[in-house]
């Protein structure tokens, strides 16, 4: 299959024009679209090895129905899934804004402004995936985009990452981004407790500018009030909470790190 062609396929199955590229992850390549009505779309088409582990599994186009019937002002609304072999891909919200990965590279290890309130919207979009009994899978950076004024929008969600696409590829081969929950790195499937190892990376990450650990078997944390006095102690505490080692010391979901935090009145006036 050829690109070209593969983009004829998707805009005769889906009635859409593909008018130029987004980027490419790791399931699959995006673009940007034109429907019938002249709204904007994304497009995402997966990877060969990709659609080849999803092929007829059922769990994962349920997965996508719920997901898409989830609206959240912090989730880009997922729209239509498509099979139609070989091709594979979703369609969903265009969002216009900067992926967070790019601002955290401009502030060379320096906390981010208004990384507080970013991280409490990211929780609060996986908090509402949570809440269907949804997982997200792979929280980074490059997955959040941060639109005016700070408001953001998690992307790539909806599809579980194949967990035999999870296993075939062994730590030996990867680089650790320090993006990652230990029992992930290993091979297990994305859960709710390693989302909400992924979200303690993220707050630790954009309130000190430093990733807490180098290695997924580190043990010892820098403590956050080490590059930031300013750390409220209880943040600190639920940031260290939600990144213990082992899936069973963290909180049990985002929605619970959500209620906690909520419930901080030491962070009144922080950021």
């Amino acid at each position: 299959m050829t690109p070209e062609w593969t983009l004829q396929q998707v805009e005769s199955i889906s009635h859409l024009r593909v008018v130029g590229s987004l980027g490419q992850g790791g399931m699959g390549n995006v673009f940007k679209a034109i429907d019938q009505n002249g709204y904007h779309l994304a497009v995402k088409i997966f990877h060969p090895d990709v659609v080849a582990a999803i092929a007829d599994n059922e769990d994962i186009f349920a997965d996508f129905q719920t997901a898409a019937q989830v609206q959240h002002p912090r989730l880009c609304q997922l729209k239509d899934f498509y099979r139609d072999d070989p091709i594979t891909f979703v369609t969903m919200e265009y969002v216009h804004g900067k992926s967070l990965r790019a601002i955290l590279k401009q502030k060379r290890q320096t906390p981010v402004k208004g990384g507080l309130q970013i991280a409490l919207d990211t929780i609060r979009g996986i908090a509402a995936l949570h809440n269907v009994g949804l997982t997200h899978g792979d929280i980074r950076p490059v997955n959040i985009l941060v639109l005016a004024k700070r408001s953001i929008k998690l992307i790539d969600y909806g599809i579980r990452y194949p967990a035999a696409l999870c296993t075939s590829k062994a730590p030996k081969t990867k680089t650790y981004t320090g993006y990652m929950a230990p029992e992930v790195w290993f091979g297990s499937a994305p859960t709710q407790s390693s989302d909400v190892y992924d979200l303690g990376i993220l707050v630790y990450h954009l309130l000190t500018g430093h990733k807490p650990r180098k290695d997924p078997n580190q043990s010892n944390i820098a403590p956050m009030r080490g590059f930031s006095k300013t750390v409220p102690l209880k943040l600190e505490a639920l940031v260290l909470k939600a990144l213990a080692l082992k899936p069973q010391g963290r909180p049990a979901s985002a929605l619970e790190m959500l209620l906690c935090l909520e419930s901080t009145s030491d962070l009144s006036g922080f950021d």
